[in-house]
């Protein structure tokens, strides 16, 4: 990907989180999750709580806290670059 068009870390508004937190929830299956959380440098059992909605919004913050949101927006983008192709 060419540097200038990835996003910069960043904290995100309350609502920006929830709606991570959400697509990240309903977008990603269990696999894909565990494979996020290894591209981050997370190690799934070290997220907080038993759900994975509870690890996922662990997560999040945890990317906030260490300026790693690109990493799960850049996830976003290309689990939705992959959606669009699969459908055409």
């Amino acid at each position: 990907m060419n540097k200038n068009s990835q996003s910069a870390p960043k904290r995100y508004t309350e609502l920006e989180t929830a709606v991570v937190v959400l697509m990240l929830d309903e977008l990603f299956d269990h696999d894909e999750f565990l494979q996020l959380c290894s591209i981050v440098g997370v190690e799934y059992r070290a997220l907080a709580g038993n759900e994975k909605k509870i690890k996922v919004i662990d997560l999040v913050r945890y990317c906030e806290e260490h300026m790693l949101t690109d990493i799960l927006e850049e996830q976003l983008q290309a689990l939705k670059n992959h959606d669009k192709k699969e459908s055409h």
